[in-house]
């Protein structure tokens, strides 16, 4: 038989905040809880509410993300010294989800404020780093093809320029600079393609490429425009604790927003 949490999930998409709660209790049968796990894994909207329903259940309310402070101080604490008085057991399951309901529903209404705020952030820092490119050459193979891939991105014409910048890559000629700008050309054309860049980032930091500290910044980029954000919170950290990167400050400012 189905569970009233497997058929939420299915239906919307998330877990709802009882499923949350009966989860951290370990309330659940075994099916039901590595489902859970496996959507907290890959969802970072419900990951973000049950961290904080974690430290609601343990007593932990100061721990409370920043974005949250002014309703855990004016609604939470209220709802927490009844919890932690001397209710009975219905009364303080009441409580757990009164608590759970106000935490939830300041989540969903500052998420997008949030979002939209590293949003701008992200777009003008891609946007920013098109900047001429130029790429130190050791021979003349494929000069031409590369000349033209580098005019098309320098004018703007992203998607031109990875239709001869991929087959340079293939073919092994200029890799690092070329990986460099061709995943820079997947951000900035007209339909970005995460994925792409993130992959083409990720091949530019294991070479020796001197572009290796600007694909660690825009790599961090890609990641926040695919949708990992948790990725993204790890690498803007070590670069902003970076100060000889020379995007340690933007980046500090990138992650305070997510």
């Amino acid at each position: 038989m189905e569970t009233k949490g497997n058929h939420i999930i299915k239906e919307s998409g998330h877990a709802n905040y009882e499923q949350l709660v009966d989860f951290h209790h370990g309330l659940m049968d075994e099916e039901s809880k590595t489902k859970i796990k496996s959507h907290l894994e890959s969802c970072e909207r419900c990951n973000a509410i049950y961290e904080g329903v974690k430290m609601l259940q343990d007593g932990k309310e100061s721990e409370a993300p920043g974005f949250l402070e002014h309703v855990r101080q004016h609604q939470i604490s209220a709802l927490t010294n009844t919890r932690k008085s001397s209710l009975n057991a219905s009364n303080r399951w009441k409580a757990t989800l009164a608590i759970a309901a106000s935490l939830t529903i300041l989540v969903l209404l500052a998420w997008p404020l949030l979002s939209e705020d590293a949003d701008s952030l992200v777009t003008a820092y891609i946007e920013e780093a098109h900047s001429p490119a130029t790429i130190e050459r050791s021979s003349a193979t494929e000069i031409t093809e590369l000349n033209e891939a580098l005019t098309l991105y320098n004018n703007g014409q992203f998607d031109q320029a990875l239709i001869l910048f991929i087959p340079i890559i293939t073919k092994g000629g200029e890799t690092g600079e070329v990986q460099f700008y061709a995943g820079l050309s997947h951000l900035l054309k007209k339909e970005p393609s995460a994925i792409e860049a993130i992959s083409l980032f990720e091949k530019v930091l294991k070479g020796d490429s001197r572009y290796r500290q600007q694909a660690r910044w825009l790599l961090s980029l890609a990641y926040y425009q695919s949708g990992a954000y948790n990725k993204t919170a790890e690498l803007l950290r070590k670069i902003s604790s970076d100060t000889s990167h020379f995007k340690y400050a933007q980046a500090a400012k990138l992650l305070d927003a997510l």
